[in-house]
């Protein structure tokens, strides 16, 4: 296992290897493989006598993308001239990195190659520590196992704004690397009036319709299939106005162009990532 060196630095859990007086580096250079994360199992039936073409099902990814990360000190900070590690800044660096229990956002920054012409974010977990070094600890290396098989791009924003007179019509671009998936955002909804809002995107040919009350913002979670107020307290779809489970859509973004279209008089923010399959590059 190993990974590119794309950054001289990195930030981990809204803190930056460069405030820490690290810099990204390795001791070996075996590292001829960039992991990718890709490998995919087939679904598929069985063969038979009568059957020489199982039926296909789809594929499933095996795991997480998996890299390493090596870091020594900065040996570009002025006044170092001593790399080595003491005890204190090992157990520094270490409740830092290790003491996240879930996946926390992590990205490479100063890059200095061409070649490297977009910022890719992962939430990653540090599966696993070893040291280098003979009688005195000169690097570290960590394991990084991230959420998904794949890379996101930098949060993406839409603002649409809709009022009583007319519907309001936005196109956006989904261009995530699963071309045969769907992107499910987080909406935040704040009713301007009290009132019916509708949620369509054309290019899905689904739409639904919610009846707000003026300034009480509702948050639609549509990958974890969850409503919710400011204060995080769960919403129902009956006190939205939908008693049939065949109106609910949780509002999702095709591959390539959508067009939505909002009706009512309301904001709608539209927050998501794109997925990037670039592995650990």
């Amino acid at each position: 296992m190993s990974m590119a060196i794309c950054g001289k630095y990195f930030e981990f859990n809204g803190k930056s290897s460069k405030d820490m007086g690290l810099m990204i580096g390795f001791f070996n250079n075996t590292r001829d493989e960039i992991p990718m994360g890709l490998t995919r199992t087939i679904d598929k039936g069985d063969m038979t006598p009568y059957r020489h073409r199982a039926n296909h099902f789809g594929t499933t990814y095996d795991d997480a993308l998996i890299f390493e990360l090596g870091i020594i000190k900065d040996t570009c900070k002025e006044g170092v001239d001593d790399l080595r590690f003491k005890r204190s800044e090992v157990r520094e660096i270490n409740a830092w990195l290790t003491s996240p229990k879930f996946p926390k956002l992590f990205h490479m920054t100063d890059y200095n190659e061409e070649w490297y012409d977009e910022d890719i974010d992962y939430f990653c977990t540090i599966t696993n520590v070893t040291a280098t070094g003979d009688d005195e600890v000169m690097g570290l290396t960590y394991e990084l196992t991230c959420d998904s098989p794949f890379g996101y791009s930098k949060e993406i924003l839409h603002n649409i704004h809709a009022d009583a007179t007319a519907p309001s019509i936005a196109i956006i671009e989904n261009k995530s690397d699963e071309l045969e998936d769907y992107i499910y955002p987080v909406l935040k909804i704040n009713p301007l009036a009290t009132g019916k809002i509708t949620l369509e995107n054309i290019t899905d040919n689904r739409s639904m319709t919610i009846n707000a009350l003026a300034s009480d913002i509702i948050y639609m979670d549509c990958q974890r299939l969850t409503l919710y107020d400011e204060t995080k307290k769960l919403i129902t779809f009956d006190s939205l106005g939908i008693k049939d489970v065949d109106d609910i859509y949780w509002f999702r973004l095709c591959s390539g162009s959508n067009q939505i279209k909002i009706t009512g008089d309301c904001d709608v923010e539209i927050r998501y990532r794109e997925l990037r399959k670039v592995g650990a590059y």
